[in-house]
């Protein structure tokens, strides 16, 4: 994917994230214990398929478009996620 595509679609998908957890912290206190286990199960599922099937590819592809922070689980000597971090 070309980078200026894969900046629109990181960007989407990072919208998308912030407004689904915020969601589910807005409904809370709204809904009855099981409502909420059960809408953030849901939730869950879909944060972690884009990001293991959309976001991580395309870091992957254009590591420049990883916000500051971003764990990604790049091959490395030494295990566990590589956090980024932005060159000042």
């Amino acid at each position: 994917m070309k980078r200026q595509e894969a900046k629109r679609v990181i960007g989407l998908m990072f919208k998308q994230h912030d407004e689904l957890t915020g969601l589910l912290r807005e409904l809370e206190a709204k809904l009855s214990d099981d409502e909420f286990a059960e809408l953030k199960d849901a939730v869950s599922r879909i944060l972690m398929v884009s990001l293991t099937n959309v976001i991580n590819p395309i870091i992957s592809e254009h590591r420049s478009l990883a916000p500051e922070g971003f764990l990604f689980p790049w091959p490395s000597k030494r295990a566990g996620p590589k956090r980024i971090k932005r060159k000042s």
